[in-house]
């Protein structure tokens, strides 16, 4: 499972396995089903916010790859950020 920081206002997930928090499943809970673990089967469409981070189980489909970014390359990203401040200073 590959984990993605939600980078639009919204992104949608409408179907597949997500693995998210326990406080982030609790108001979406009636669109999923618990597999246990922190994993849920999508059943409905459920909406993340800006920043959130969640998981996501297989191949991401193409119209979500544009609202998502694979917290790897978000990591590596901050991280030359933070190497160019440094340099500034």
């Amino acid at each position: 499972m590959q984990k993605y920081k939600v980078t639009a206002r919204v992104a949608v997930i409408p179907s597949g396995v997500i693995a998210i928090s326990a406080e982030q499943s609790g108001p979406r809970r009636h669109n999923l089903r618990d597999l246990g673990g922190g994993r849920f089967e999508v059943q409905k469409p459920v909406e993340f916010k800006a920043g959130e981070v969640i998981g996501y189980e297989g191949d991401l489909p193409k119209a979500m790859a544009d609202n998502l970014e694979e917290m790897v390359e978000a990591k590596k990203r901050a991280k030359a950020v933070t190497e160019t401040d440094a340099e500034k200073e």
